[in-house]
């Protein structure tokens, strides 16, 4: 596969730092992936750094951008182009599209749909993207193991205004800041090193306040404050996900739009107008500090919206179709997966080149389900439908909320977790129980072995095989009534992976037991700021149960599969 890359900076007053370092970000994790180490990634860029840490190709401005793009794809065979520079470069994507190159706009608008194989939007509004977002925001994945919850950090605040402050923010917010007090650490990080010995003389010397200039500890630094006063964008994205309060002062009109968006949401303390300094500023970061009004409630919900793997998410979705090796050996049949979540013609025609030259038994596509043309795109194409995915989430604002509302006893019952020593009488169980899935909706599938794979998913989940752990419920020793498995989803989030309960126990609220339990483990002794869980549109008990405990929808997906047979 070759893949291009287009990002540019600082050539529009709208196009920030923040689409040439998601870019970045992107291709040097695809670079450390092995399944893609045979496969070719090309950036263009006028960012020399980037370039030059990636072996990319350097463009100037857009004139420039256009004229290499267009000689690039006369000579040579692209695949996939991935644009993340707004709505610009029209015509260089309509002539990849008309080459059949499938092109992924990252934050383009509804003009540029035309021209689009694949939107990804995780900031700008486009009534045509399917994958919207905090799921889709292209940022640093945190690598730390526990995270720190905002009551427990010390009163420090971040400011940043990106890598150009067209606004001129810094020079007005930060005689406000400096009467905050002295026991108010902050750290300032400047877009330009030699904008710091004016503001010192500006502001006089202060003990506790730091400027920085690209720092290395940047998301460190970040994740460890209590408050951060910022533009918007990318490391809007950043604090919301590192569970940051934000007061925000945007530069451009999309990051304001974007901030009132999580300020509606809850996850951003306030937005003000472009270019307008709130002369309380000082008042209020006091009262955020020292009061922590709003703090708790909006890191929780920042984190609740983003489980940080944007960039895994669309490394995923590039790669369009790809072989499942652990489903392959398990059902002992060659077995592919789309991994873009849409289908059109230019998808059509790669998976087509796959089934002509490989051996395929099945392909699965899972996709959302307000995409209609995609699905019904695929069912003309031999897809059969197998299961209405419905993923619901349960977040710690929501659960600390209904405190008191909800009944999260144990209902008298023993909830405990798995051993070892449990391992036979659970694969009992989930042999017994009759399991609802796409798989079981799929009659081309061996009953045997789905029975099978259920049986070894909590076998191999008591000792964090698959989920990290497993929980029962019994009444007497030995005599257990039902399981369920989860698992930790980064920093914020925890999941629910499988849910059940023996047949005979089936109606008397084990499984409600059982989810109240796992939810009150992953938020309060995890420290999640959310819990998921997939189940059926048509599983009406469980989506009853789930949203008896605060559950709410938050993705509608459809399952379908296509079957060698009907190629």
């Amino acid at each position: 596969m070759h893949c291009i890359f287009v990002a540019l900076e600082k050539v529009h007053k709208e196009l920030g730092t923040g689409h040439v370092v998601r870019i970045d970000r992107l291709v040097s994790g695809l670079f450390e992936i092995d399944s893609f180490k045979n496969d070719e990634f090309t950036l263009f860029s006028n960012n020399k750094a980037s370039v030059e840490k990636l072996d990319g190709v350097f463009v100037e401005d857009f004139d420039s951008a256009n004229t290499v793009l267009q000689e690039y794809l006369a000579t040579h065979d692209v695949d996939i182009a991935v644009f993340d520079c707004l709505d610009h470069l029209t015509e260089v994507r309509k002539a990849f599209w008309r080459n059949r190159t499938i092109c992924v706009s990252i934050d383009g608008s509804n003009a540029i749909s035309p021209f689009s194989s694949i939107l990804i939007n995780p900031v700008i509004e486009n009534e045509n993207a399917c994958m919207t977002g905090a799921p889709y925001s292209l940022h640093h994945e945190s690598s730390i193991k526990e995270f720190i919850p905002i009551q427990d950090r010390e009163r420090r605040v971040f400011v940043s205004f990106g890598g150009v402050d067209s606004q001129g923010y810094l020079s007005k917010v930060l005689p406000l800041l400096s009467t905050v007090g002295a026991d108010v650490p902050f750290d300032i990080v400047v877009s330009e090193e030699a904008e710091v010995p004016a503001l010192v003389r500006l502001i006089g010397t202060r003990e506790n306040i730091k400027f920085h200039y690209r720092p290395p500890d940047f998301y460190q630094m970040l994740g460890n404050s209590a408050l951060a006063i910022i533009s918007g964008g990318v490391v809007l994205q950043e604090a919301s996900y590192l569970g940051v309060p934000s007061l925000v002062l945007p530069q451009y009109k999309h990051q304001y739009d974007a901030a009132l968006l999580k300020k509606e949401e809850g996850s951003c303390i306030d937005v003000f107008p472009i270019g307008q300094i709130n002369e309380g500023l000082a008042t209020i970061v006091q009262r955020c500090l020292f009061e922590k009004v709003d703090l708790v409630s909006s890191s929780h919900e920042g984190r609740s919206r983003d489980d940080g793997f944007g960039v895994r998410r669309l490394q995923h979705i590039i790669r369009v179709v790809e072989r499942l090796d652990w489903d392959s050996n398990f059902f002992e049949k060659s077995i592919f997966n789309i991994t873009c979540k849409t289908y059109s013609d230019v998808v059509k025609e790669r998976l087509n080149k796959l089934l002509a030259r490989e051996e395929v038994d099945l392909v699965y596509f899972l996709c959302p389900k307000k995409d209609g043309k995609s699905i019904s795109k695929a069912l003309g194409d031999g897809f059969i439908e197998v299961d209405q995915r419905l993923t619901y989430l349960a977040r710690r604002t929501v659960y600390d909320r209904l405190a008191g509302t909800v009944d999260r006893s144990s209902s008298g019952r023993s909830v405990r977790k798995a051993t070892a020593q449990d391992i036979q009488a659970l694969i009992k169980v989930a042999g017994r129980i009759s399991w609802s899935t796409r798989y079981t909706n799929d009659p081309n599938f061996d009953p045997l072995k789905i029975k099978t794979f259920y049986e070894e998913w909590v076998a191999k989940s008591v000792n964090g095989g698959l989920d990290d752990e497993v929980y029962v419920v019994e009444e007497a020793a030995d005599s257990i009534l039902g399981f369920i498995s989860v698992k930790r989803m980064g920093i914020n989030l925890g999941s629910i992976g499988l849910v059940g309960v023996a047949p005979e126990n089936q109606g008397k609220g084990v499984g409600q037991t059982l989810t109240s339990f796992a939810v009150k483990l992953m938020m309060e002794s995890w420290n999640c700021a959310a819990v998921q869980v997939v189940t059926q549109e048509t599983n009406i008990s469980a989506c009853k149960t789930y949203e008896k405990l605060g559950f709410e929808p938050s993705d509608r997906s459809v399952w379908l599969h296509k079957w060698r047979t009907t190629r």
